[in-house]
Parts: C-alpha cells; sequence; structure tokens
C-alpha cells in the first residue's frame, strides 16, 4: 500500500513534514529542515536556517549603569554614617564633660553632707553634755538652797538664847552644807 506524499503509515494518515525519513532512512534530518522545534539544548534558529545571532554588547552596559548607580548609593550611605558618626562623636565628648562636672558636683554634695554628719554628732553630743551639766546644776542648786535655808535657821536660832536649837540648827547646816 502506498501513502500519500507527507503521511506516515503508521500514523494512519497523520501528516509527516519529512516524507522521506522513517525508519531505517538514516538520520533525523536537522529541526530546521524538518520545521519541528529544537530539541533541548540546541541553539536557537531561524527559519533560514542559522543560529539566531547573540545579543549585542548592550546587556553589559545595564549591568555596568545598575554597578555605578549601587556605588554612588553605598558611597552616599557612607557620608551619611561618617556624618552621623561624627555628630556622635562630639555628643559623646560632650556628654562625658556632663558626667564629669555632675561627679565632682555629687562629690562636693557627699562631702557637704559628711560634714553635716559630724556636725550633727559633735552637736548632739554637746546637748547631752549640756543636759547632764543642767542636772547637775539642778542638784546642786537644791543642795545650796537646803545650805542657805540651814542657814538662816541658824542665824535665827543664834540670836536666841536656847543652846540646844543652835546646837540641832548647826548640825543640820553641817549636814545640809
Amino acid at each position: 500500500m502506498s501513502t500519500p506524499y507527507g503521511q506516515d503509515p503508521r500514523s494512519g494518515g497523520a501528516y509527516n513534514p519529512n516524507p522521506g525519513w522513517g525508519p531505517g532512512a538514516g538520520p533525523q534530518p536537522a529541526p530546521h529542515m524538518t520545521g519541528q522545534l529544537p530539541a533541548v539544548g540546541f541553539p536557537p534558529s531561524d527559519p533560514s536556517g542559522f543560529p539566531a545571532q547573540q545579543p549585542s554588547g548592550n546587556g553589559g552596559r545595564g549591568v555596568l549603569v545598575a554597578l555605578i548607580g549601587v556605588l554612588v548609593l553605598a558611597l552616599a550611605a557612607t557620608g551619611v554614617f561618617l556624618f552621623l558618626w561624627l555628630g556622635a562623636k562630639g555628643d559623646a565628648s560632650d556628654l562625658a564633660g556632663q558626667l564629669d562636672a555632675r561627679g565632682a558636683e555629687i562629690s562636693q554634695a557627699q562631702d557637704a553632707t559628711k560634714k553635716a554628719e559630724d556636725a550633727t554628732k559633735k552637736a548632739e553630743e554637746a546637748a547631752k553634755t549640756a543636759e547632764s551639766e543642767k542636772a547637775s546644776a539642778q542638784r546642786s542648786l537644791a543642795s545650796a538652797t537646803k545650805c542657805r535655808e540651814a542657814a538662816r535657821a541658824f542665824i535665827a536660832a543664834a540670836r536666841g538664847t536656847n543652846q540646844d536649837e543652835i546646837n540641832r540648827t548647826a548640825d543640820a547646816m553641817l549636814a545640809a552644807c
């Protein structure tokens, strides 16, 4: 049986773009000759059968422009970082100066507090001494008052003639004084 031109006898009449090729006919023809799409891994070809041309060098220029853009952004970021770092460095030295000044003020305040505490202790000791001296003076005053009263009684008895009264007031005066 014969098949019409372009049909595969195995397919039952389907179109075959390369009617001369088949099993046992030799190597398979190139895809550009058969109108089939090229196999994976082969460079694409145009309808004329020649490999497609490689893109021009413009793709490399785009990469170069992108790299230059990245470089400009990196330089700008470096400039901003440097500006901020120098500003922070100045702020840090100002803060260190303020910290030293506050430290000196705290030291002076601590010295003044210690002096005030020492003065308070001395005042409390002086107050205790004054209290004990006051108590001693009050005891002396009471003793002196008793002595004075006994002396007055002796003088009053001595103006009289009663010898027993004079002796008794003299003994009371010696005991009180």
